[in-house]
């Protein structure tokens, strides 16, 4: 397994996230919906998930922090 670093930006956070003051980060995206429905009127999903995952490297968005090996 290799480590990266903490950029400056993530330790930053880090290092202020505590209970009175989280350090959350989160998006609200708004789409179109009358391009994204079946003939049916149903939400495609499928389309709105696949277009995000092309977009996206969750792999990045989902680490875990360890400590240092020093």
């Amino acid at each position: 397994m290799s480590w990266d670093r903490l950029s400056v930006a993530d330790g930053t956070f880090l290092a202020l996230d505590d209970p009175v003051t989280p350090m959350n980060i989160g998006t609200i995206i708004v789409f179109d919906g009358d391009a994204l429905r079946d003939d049916a009127g149903r939400i495609r999903m499928d389309l709105i998930r696949a277009h995000a995952a092309g977009r996206m490297h969750l792999a990045a968005l989902r680490s875990d922090l360890g400590a240092s090996p020093e």
